[in-house]
C-alpha cells in the first residue's frame, strides 16, 4: 500500500522554501529506502514554486533509479 503525504499538513500551504523542500526531500528518501511507493497530496497548496520541488523531489533523481 503507498504512502501518502499530505504536503499541506506536513509543511503547510506556501511550499516555497529550500528548507521545506529538503525536509519533504528527507522523508521521501527515508520512504524509498525502504521500497515505499508514495503519493503526494497536494490539496490545500496555496503556493508552490519550482525552488522548493527541484530540492525535495529534483534531487532523488540522483540518488535512485526511474523504477
Amino acid at each position: 500500500m503507498p504512502k501518502e503525504i499530505k504536503i499541506a499538513e506536513f509543511i503547510g500551504s506556501l511550499c516555497v522554501s529550500s528548507d521545506n523542500g529538503q525536509k519533504l526531500f528527507s522523508k521521501l528518501k527515508s520512504l524509498l529506502e525502504e521500497n515505499n511507493k508514495i503519493i503526494l497530496n497536494f490539496e490545500g497548496v496555496e503556493i508552490l514554486i519550482s525552488l522548493f520541488l527541484n530540492v525535495a523531489i529534483g534531487q532523488l533523481y540522483g540518488q535512485f533509479s526511474k523504477k
